[in-house]
This record gives C-alpha cells, sequence and structure tokens, in this order.
C-alpha cells in the first residue's frame, strides 16, 4: 500500500506540473484538454486564417475547421467549428488527392479575398495548392505549383505543408506571404523552413517565388533529431512582446514534445527562446501541425495526434495566463 501511495502522489504530481507551462516567462495554466475534438480517425489539418495572420470568424464565435481522414487514400474535409463551445458540425469533403498522389491532407487555409481561399496540403513527397471561391470548397489543386526539395537541407526528403505563414505584403492585385513547410526524412528526422509564396487575386494563381536562402531555421538543438511540424500563425498575438513558434521536437525518433520557439522576428531568423514545454497527454502518443488562437481571454493550442492504435484525431488544449504578457 506504501508503494501505491507513493505512485498514486507521483502520478498526481505530473499531472500538476504538467498543467503548469512556462514560455520565456509567461505561464499559462491549462484549463481543458479534448482529444477528440472531430472524432474518431479524423485528424487536424487547420482552421481558416485570412491574410493579415488573423482567424476567420462568421456569426460572432464560429470559424471552419479542416481535417483529413483516410478514404482510400488520405483526403480532406471541412466542417463549421463553434469556437466557445469546441463543438465541430458533421464534415463535408472539399479536396481529394491529386493525380497519383499519395495523400491530400491539408495543413493551411488563407482566406486571400472573398471569393479566393486556398489550400495548401501534403501529398506524401511535395507540397501542393488548391483554390476555391467559397471556405466550403470544393477545391481544385493548381496544377503548376509545388514546393519539392531542391535545397541541400531537403535531400532525400519528402516536404510537408506546415499550419504558419507571415504576410510579406498585399495589395489590389495579389498576396504575399512567406509560407511554412517542413522536411520529414529517414528516422522521422526533419527541420523547418519558408517558401515565398505569390497568391494571384485576378487569376487565382499560387506561384512558389523562392525559398529562404536562410533555411532551415535555426530551431534543431544540438543531439535532437528533429525540430519540425510548426505553427505560428495569429500575427496578433505576442507573448512578453514576442512572437511564439509552437513546434515538434524529437529527442530521439521515438520522442513527441511540443517545444516553443520565441523571437522578436516573425521568420525566426534570431531565437531569444527555444525549448520543449510539455508532451503528449492521456492518450497522444504522436503531437504535430500546431496553430494557436485568442477566444475570450484564453489561449488555444489546436493540433494532430496519434494514439498507439494509429487512430488519427485533433486535439486542443485551452490556457489561462497566469503571470506574464499576452497581447
Amino acid at each position: 500500500m506504501r508503494a501505491l501511495g507513493f505512485v498514486l502522489f507521483f502520478v498526481v504530481s505530473v499531472l500538476s506540473a504538467e498543467e503548469i507551462i512556462e514560455i520565456g516567462g509567461v505561464k499559462l495554466k491549462r484549463v481543458l484538454h479534448h482529444d477528440h475534438v472531430t472524432g474518431t480517425n479524423d485528424h487536424f489539418g487547420a482552421l481558416l486564417f485570412d491574410g493579415n495572420g488573423h482567424l476567420v470568424k462568421h456569426d460572432g464565435n464560429k470559424t471552419w475547421l479542416y481535417s483529413g481522414a483516410k478514404e482510400e487514400k488520405w483526403v480532406s474535409f471541412v466542417r463549421e467549428f463553434n469556437l466557445d463551445t469546441l463543438k465541430a458540425k458533421p464534415r463535408i469533403k472539399v479536396l481529394s488527392t491529386y493525380k497519383n498522389d499519395r495523400w491530400a491532407s491539408v495543413h493551411l487555409a488563407v482566406k486571400v479575398s472573398e471569393n479566393f481561399f486556398v489550400l495548401f496540403y501534403s501529398t506524401g513527397k511535395q507540397v501542393r495548392a488548391a483554390v476555391s471561391v467559397a471556405p466550403q470548397g470544393p477545391f481544385i489543386t493548381d496544377p503548376h505549383f509545388g514546393i519539392r526539395p531542391s535545397q541541400e537541407w531537403e535531400k532525400n526528403c519528402s516536404l510537408e505543408s506546415d499550419c504558419g505563414f507571415v504576410k510579406i505584403s498585399e495589395d489590389a492585385n495579389e498576396l504575399r506571404i512567406w509560407k511554412l513547410y517542413d522536411t520529414l526524412g529517414m528516422g522521422s528526422t526533419g527541420q523547418n523552413g519558408w517558401a515565398e509564396v505569390r497568391l494571384d487575386k485576378k487569376t487565382r494563381q499560387v506561384q512558389l517565388i523562392r525559398k529562404h536562402p536562410f533555411n532551415p531555421i535555426k530551431l534543431l538543438r544540438e543531439g535532437f533529431v528533429a525540430a519540425r511540424t510548426g505553427g505560428n500563425i495569429d500575427s496578433r498575438i505576442r507573448l512578453n512582446g514576442r512572437h511564439v513558434l509552437f513546434y515538434l521536437s524529437k529527442k530521439t525518433n521515438r520522442d513527441y514534445r511540443i517545444a516553443a520557439a520565441l523571437s522578436k522576428d516573425p521568420l525566426f531568423q534570431s531565437i531569444d527562446y527555444n525549448r520543449e514545454i510539455v508532451g503528449p497527454l492521456g492518450t497522444e502518443g504522436v503531437v504535430e501541425k500546431f496553430q494557436f488562437y485568442k477566444h475570450m481571454g484564453h489561449l488555444f493550442l489546436i493540433y494532430e495526434n496519434s494514439d498507439r492504435h494509429n487512430d488519427w484525431r485533433t486535439s486542443i488544449r485551452k490556457y489561462q495566463v497566469v503571470s506574464g504578457k499576452i497581447e
């Protein structure tokens, strides 16, 4: 009984410690964790953000949530998502695989204008884009766009879409962004990088301009195998005056931890803080593809997870500020 009591005390202590995370002097208390937001085998893809990096809302408290599920291949869906209740309505399919691609797994959704919406998605080899006149789709793949391996750090890797972007410029004709992507190499290794993308409001075409000359982002710490699947997105949010990027950190190919980096630079070319902050919760095993937003005074982190039974789902964590400043 004494041994059992020690085990129970240890477990409770660990759980209590996991409820508080600290990111560069900002302490956040987890007040909710839900790992089946969209149900079984229905993984997180992206929420809808506008060209300024702000969450797109309608009817006051609703947005669009894109997810993925396996039919014959992995394809993408959308549903309405209530930001107050965290309830999702039934899904509708918006994107299927293009030609012989393995997947069509969305991991960034952007509202460029009132009738121009873009999904960036992973195929198992490269990053593609698909366009629509409405957030509910259907989305049609742009046959000319692709982010493919070309830089030395991408060699022998597949490239995947990530959930973040940074606006460069916008006018009546175009929106230009730095789009976040990552490499997936042998042994689940990989890093994040930026690609400059032009979104033409007149022709509704998506164009790769170039990759950032200083790719990859310097997140990978010595002795670690991966710093990938990042997702900085809501451009209005600062932690103690700095941008935050949540990403997957792996010490070995079996470790899955959520890490956070802080920088005054939205492209994270200089990094002030870079730490693992928390691990999987409950039955979560894999945790990756992150987006964050603020709603009703709380910070929300939404992401993709998988358990040991290979059930890919959508998780969300809700935090309240204990100390420090979020603006």
